[in-house]
């Protein structure tokens, strides 16, 4: 039996297509599930869905760059994958530059008043 969220539950869901529109509400990167470097990643439309592969790289660096962050949901209500992808890494981008993402871990350009650069494990 699957448990949500492994592989054998991941294996099930089935693939959001890129044209047609879905009333996204949330977002997972599956880090536990990461292998060859890129995370899966699923989107969650009053059911589970898995992101194309082609762009599970970029929603992890976009969703890598807005975690933690108070950015608010996008205004439109119904959007295809591309869409959502495109107005999260619009809100990535109006932050300032600091994370840096270097294999599994992060380089942290943080604000401390040494300016210096610490290296993050991402778990």
């Amino acid at each position: 039996m699957a448990t949500p969220m492994d592989e054998t539950w991941l294996a099930m869901l089935p693939k959001a297509r890129t044209t047609v529109k879905y009333a996204f509400t949330e977002i997972h990167i599956l880090a536990h599930l990461r292998k060859l470097g890129v995370a899966p990643v699923v989107l969650f439309a009053g059911e589970f869905w898995r992101v194309p592969p082609q762009l599970e790289a970029l929603f992890e660096l976009c969703l890598r760059h807005l975690h933690c962050m108070k950015i608010p949901w996008p205004a439109d209500t119904h959007m295809t994958v591309s869409a959502l992808l495109a107005d999260r890494a619009m809100e990535a981008l109006k932050l300032p530059a600091r994370f840096i993402p270097v294999g599994e871990d992060v380089v942290d350009l943080g604000d401390d008043a040494t300016n210096r650069m610490t290296l993050v494990t991402l778990t």
